[in-house]
């Protein structure tokens, strides 16, 4: 019997303009067909005027195994929330960054990183 492994997705809306997009479990290549298609709904919301988010952080902290293809998606994805005037970012990864593959890693490198989330949401926040 085999199990069929599910990546978990949750959203946090920190305040109007951040959204941390929490992921915990194996990021395989449809699990971050999931986490696109949840970046893409966040982008047409902006461009539509419906939402002011400026900045997506998403937590890889729980994530146990990483596809490296499934990296390089959200690669794509980091290119169209720039485009609708978002900025993609990553946390959770810096402790293990030298444990993971070189695929995985140079495909991290393509976004700004926060050790943490919540350091990301302390530097993100806007105090206005």
């Amino acid at each position: 019997m085999r199990l069929i492994e599910v990546v978990q997705v949750a959203v946090d809306v920190v305040d109007p303009t951040l959204r941390v997009v929490r992921v915990a479990g194996r990021l395989t290549l449809e699990g971050a067909r999931r986490i696109v298609t949840l970046l893409d709904g966040q982008c047409r919301l902006v461009e539509s005027g419906g939402r002011h988010t400026t900045d997506v952080v998403v937590d890889l902290e729980g994530v146990s195994w990483f596809d490296p293809g499934a990296l390089e998606l959200l690669r794509f994805a980091g290119d169209n929330c720039r485009t609708a005037g978002i900025s993609l970012h990553v946390s959770g990864c810096g402790a293990r960054l030298p444990l993971l593959p070189f695929r995985v890693r140079q495909a991290l490198a393509q976004f700004s990183s926060y050790p943490t989330a919540d350091l990301a949401v302390t530097s993100l926040v806007r105090t206005d």
